[in-house]
């Protein structure tokens, strides 16, 4: 038997249980001597002392479980149903299995339970259409996960290339297809150019050479180092054209190299 208290309209179980031995009558009929006796295992009362009873929360099933102890919320069927839920860790979408019945379910998987419990920051991996979830332990911070890493260091390395010295020296150059100004000139002839009075810009190098040579202005060896003094002190030089050079190159040669500022010239 079951007893049911309101209280403001929420129910509230409080549950009994009736003698087994009496039926929870309470009473027994000696049909001998014609007289009521008390149950002696419940004293009259008709209700087992030692147990109580509830409702499954699930099913509404009546439960029964010792007097004095906590009150279970589902019945074993319904305790032993599993269930499941994703992983609440942004970026992680591993399932969580469980049983309805089992409490202080955790909302994040093993794994991201453990990088969480040792300080480890969560972060979604910047690859393109890769959104993986990436770890970074303490002190540090990580971008990319492990294959979208493996990837960018792959394109990384392919942005190498190399090139023959431009000097004629046989050395190799290395440099990055990222560069604005990748150079021509290995380090060795680059100093060696520098202490003949070269612009450290070498990228104008060529263009300044090809001026002066036959496909310009066609100076002789001596015309040609009396002009690079004279040209390398103009400062906005690095801006000028190969036509502008070679102008250049035939006004200084028509002046007999006397030397004159651009400045002075139409």
């Amino acid at each position: 038997m079951i007893v049911t208290k309101y209280i403001f309209f929420m129910e509230v179980v409080m549950g009994t249980v009736s003698c087994r031995n009496c039926n929870g009558s309470g009473r027994f009929y000696d049909r001998k001597s014609g007289k009521t006796f008390d149950c002696r295992a419940c004293g009259g009362s008709g209700i087992n002392r030692n147990l109580w009873s509830t409702n499954c929360e699930r099913c509404r099933k009546e439960i029964v479980y010792k007097a004095n102890t906590d009150r279970p919320r589902y019945c074993k069927e319904c305790r032993n149903i599993e269930l499941s839920k994703t992983c609440a860790q942004m970026g992680c979408n591993k399932t969580i299995l469980y049983k309805i019945g089992w409490n202080n379910v955790s909302d994040y998987c093993g794994a991201c339970r453990n990088k969480r419990d040792k300080g480890f920051k969560a972060s979604i991996c910047q690859g393109a259409f890769c959104n993986n979830l990436v770890w970074s332990p303490p002190g540090k911070s990580f971008s990319f996960c492990f294959e979208c890493n493996e990837k960018k260091k792959k394109a990384d390395a392919a942005k190498w290339k190399e090139k023959p010295c431009a000097g004629g020296c046989g050395n190799t150059i290395k440099y990055n297809t990222d560069w604005d100004h990748p150079p021509n000139f290995c380090k060795t002839c680059k100093e060696r150019r520098l202490k003949r009075g070269h612009e450290p810009n070498q990228s104008e190098n060529p263009r300044f050479h090809a001026a002066c040579g036959e496909r310009g202005a066609k100076l002789s060896l001596q015309e040609k180092s009396r002009f690079s003094n004279f040209f390398h002190g103009i400062p906005d030089r690095q801006k000028m054209k190969f036509e502008e050079i070679v102008k250049l190159a035939e006004e200084w040669k028509n002046n007999n190299g006397g030397g004159f500022r651009r400045s002075d010239k139409s």
